[in-house]
């Protein structure tokens, strides 16, 4: 199962952000973007639990991350 992963950092801190993401298991892609989101995660799991660890337990408790929005891929 994979999965986009939107995030907001705090101002000045997505550089340290996209490093800390990107040490994450289960993590295969972190790019910074311009617009409302600072960046997109894409996340890859074997069931819908284990992503759902990946954000939770990885993501979101990411030092410098203020909001995130999971956006579960439903057709390759």
């Amino acid at each position: 199962m994979k999965a986009f992963v939107l995030i907001k950092a705090r101002i000045g801190e997505i550089s340290q952000v996209i490093r800390r993401l990107k040490a994450i298991e289960g993590v295969l892609e972190v790019d910074a973007t311009f617009g409302p989101w600072d960046g997109v995660v894409i996340v890859e799991a074997d069931a819908l639990e284990d992503l759902g660890n990946v954000v939770y337990d990885g993501i979101q408790c990411t030092a410098g991350i203020e909001d995130t929005m999971t956006l579960p891929v439903v057709r390759e």
